[in-house]
């Protein structure tokens, strides 16, 4: 049978060889039988042929894959710890378990398995440290961390404690102190076993080769076959004998390794107690980040919380500037006021030259946590400054944990321990890890707050467009202010723009047409702020506004065509006033003339646009509509619509009908009204609104300190 053409185990890198792939296929092939196995293959995209093709290589990818899929297919999540266990057992380990048995012993096979992986793999380097005839301490560590996992470590540890099962010894005991799969920096297992009496296995050696080389002379007919057959025997039996006479001292060994056993129990009983103090504390932790959508009072929160709910004597967080390219900003607690002051002043660069890499700068940049056993010792590789820093603290021990979200180094955590206390471990580093995983992306949350709420700062018209409940909500779900769509509102609409722009600029030097327009835009803003308008957008020389109702925007004052009148008023009743001003500025637009075409109606307010750039406006019938009137209003006019008339209360005071005309773009005609902007009709009392934007208006203009015309922009 041929390989498929696409066979992925065919195009992977060669990293493990197909012989480590072996017993698990025995295993699944034993308890499933061949054509189960067969049809697993095929469901990986290949074939028996290539998997047992002892001179493949294969990726560690393609591994893992294979060892999730054994999982899913037994809905077994331990199939792959139970595939290393039982890879001693007839039909997986084949005759060479007969050899094993006769010829070495645990340990022997122990030092052997790291010379056979690394024949048959070029990812993972393993260490055997043999202190003794029945311990070892292992140390697994892959060249990078993608090309192991959970499985991988699991499969491990069944084939430790599955070795001296060989032999007919008890299974081995294996401890797992530190883990690559549970924030450790490698995989370091500890093995205790039992052994037979030293003088059983030579003369069972001899024994079995013995019987071998005699069966052998049997079957050719040699003379000497029968006597050295039975001598294999003989000594077989003898060595049964003493490996039963041995049965009392393994089962002494055995006891031993029940004691070790207890101390185990007792060491995960300890493990579980501190992962519960891990949770508590990170429950914590996110308590207090929950509480806070500011960085300061976030950050504040997190030592707050560090210091009382944690076993750690001290704390501090060092905040990454960019755009220096340092660490700076640090807040401390458990400190005393000197050490806190001297923190706060610490910079610290992220590229630092020389030995200074060592201190806290190159933690951040490698973004990998640091766990300092024995401070005083790293303190000798450091700068003299930078030793006599540490030495200052008081630190025994520390770790140092990067804080970063989405890609983005924010941050640097780090706890210490002083005095004669016991030293911090790895533990305590993982601990501190997760803190400073839930930190950062409260964080990034904060940031992205505050981007949101500067946003807010420089558009102020978003927050007057939008009730107050609505802004509430807002500012407690600052990503919704950046989210496409709008509401439905309904307020007054008016355009403003200055008739006859165009012909007005056409001999005017752009300076002088800027200077026109912010001394236009300098007179109007004020009156529309003044009668609780809001500047909605500019369009060359063009204005749009709008006033909302008032349960709306939660004011108290006059209906919004009212509040829109008085601002035609106040603005007209402005360009009178300072007509001599802008002459000194911008001479061709000191006797501009305005127009205001005002609707009233429903719009949608929202967000318009993209992703990558949007705006805060309105748009509706009722814009358009005032746009189009806009374009047929005479200059120095106000005119008004029908609707926006009708919509005051009693009607708009001293409007005046002036004719029905149909609107470029809308069915049926429009009734249009004017009201007065002489200075007579706020004499009544009726525009108070235009007289305090009047007044404004003026302040404004007698501060402004307009350049001479022929200096430079």
């Amino acid at each position: 049978m041929s390989a498929p053409v696409q066979d992925p185990w065919l195009e992977s890198e060669p990293e493990l060889n197909a012989r480590l792939l072996r017993p698990m296929l025995r295993f699944y092939e034993k308890r499933w039988g061949r054509p189960a196995l067969e049809a697993f293959a095929a469901r990986q995209g290949t074939t028996l042929e290539v998997l047992e093709d002892q001179d493949r290589w294969f990726s560690s990818e393609r591994f893992k894959a294979f060892n999730r899929a054994m999982v899913v297919e037994t809905g077994d999540s331990e199939i792959i710890y139970k595939a290393g266990r039982a890879f001693v057992e007839p039909g997986i380990i084949g005759v060479e378990g007969y050899l094993i048995r006769a010829l070495l012993t645990p340990r022997a096979v122990y030092e052997q398995a790291a010379v056979i992986t690394a024949r048959y793999s070029r990812v993972t380097d393993w260490k055997f440290d043999v202190q003794s005839e029945n311990r070892a301490t292992v140390t697994f560590r892959p060249t990078s961390r993608d090309k192991d996992d959970y499985h991988f470590c699991r499969n491990r540890i069944g084939t430790l404690e599955a070795v001296p099962l060989a032999f007919g010894l008890p299974q081995a005991h294996v401890e797992h102190p530190e883990c690559l799969h549970q924030g450790g920096e490698k995989c370091v297992y500890i093995l205790h076993w039992t052994n037979l009496s030293r003088w059983v296995r030579p003369v069972l050696g001899l024994a079995v080769l013995s019987l071998v080389v005699g069966g052998g002379a049997v079957i050719s007919g040699a003379s000497f076959g029968l006597p050295l057959a039975f001598a294999g025997g003989l000594l077989g039996a003898i060595a049964t004998i003493g490996a039963f006479s041995a049965t009392r001292r393994i089962a002494v060994q055995s006891a031993e390794i029940g004691d070790g056993r207890v101390e185990h129990l007792q060491t995960l009983l300890e493990e579980n107690k501190r992962r519960v103090e891990q949770l508590l504390l990170l429950q914590s932790v996110n308590e207090a980040v929950g509480r806070h959508l500011e960085e300061d009072p976030l950050i504040d929160a997190v030592l707050d919380t560090l210091a009382r709910a944690s076993t750690w004597e001290r704390a501090m967080i060092m905040m990454v500037d960019p755009d220096a390219g340092i660490l700076a900003g640090t807040r401390a607690r458990g400190f005393d006021a000197a050490g806190t002051e001297r923190l706060a002043r610490l910079r610290i660069s992220l590229n630092p030259d020389g030995d200074d890499a060592r201190l806290f700068g190159h933690i951040v940049r490698d973004g990998a946590p640091v766990l300092i056993q024995d401070v005083e010792e790293y303190a000798r590789k450091l700068k003299p400054e930078n030793a006599a820093l540490l030495r200052d603290l008081g630190s025994t021990s520390l770790v140092a944990v990067p804080v970063e979200a989405q890609g983005e180094k924010l941050a640097l955590v780090v706890v210490d321990r002083v005095g004669a206390s016991v030293a911090l471990d790895t533990k305590d580093r993982d601990q501190l890890r997760s803190v400073a995983a839930a930190l950062g992306k409260a964080l990034s949350n904060a940031r992205l707050f505050g981007r949101v709420r500067r946003e807010l700062a420089k558009n102020q018209k978003f927050t007057h467009f939008l009730p107050p409940p609505v802004v509430a909500e807002i500012q407690g779900n600052p990503e919704a202010a950046l989210q496409l769509g709008g509401k439905r509102a309904s307020m007054a609409v008016m355009f403003c723009d200055i008739a006859g722009f165009t012909p007005l600029t056409a001999s005017c030097a752009p300076e002088e047409v800027v200077r026109g327009l912010n001394a236009w835009f300098a007179i109007a803003d004020p009156a529309i702020e003044a009668c609780g308008g809001i500047v909605d957008k500019r369009m060359g020389d063009g204005i749009l506004v709008v006033f909302l109702d008032e349960e709306q925007d939660g004011r108290t004052g006059r209906h919004p065509v009212e509040r829109a009148a008085a601002a035609a008023v106040a603005m007209s009743q402005s360009l009178d006033a300072a007509g001599a001003a802008i002459a000194q500025v911008a001479p061709a637009f000191a006797n501009m003339k305005v127009r205001w075409a005002v609707h009233h109606g429903e719009v949608i307010a929202g967000n318009l646009g993209s992703h990558s750039r949007m705006e805060y406006t309105v748009i509706g019938d009722a814009v358009n509509t005032a746009a189009r009137l806009e374009e047929i209003t005479p200059a120095d006019c106000a005119w008004f619509t029908g609707e926006a008339v009708r919509s005051v209360p009693g009607g708009l005071t001293s409007a005046v009908f002036e004719k029905e005309t149909t609107l470029r773009g809308r069915e049926g005609s429009t009734e249009v009204w004017s009201i007065p902007l002489d200075a007579a009709a706020t004499a009544t009392g009726t525009w108070r609104a235009a007289d305090l934007a009047t007044s404004a208006t003026a302040a404004v203009l007698t501060s402004m300190e307009l350049p001479p015309l022929n200096d430079e922009l």
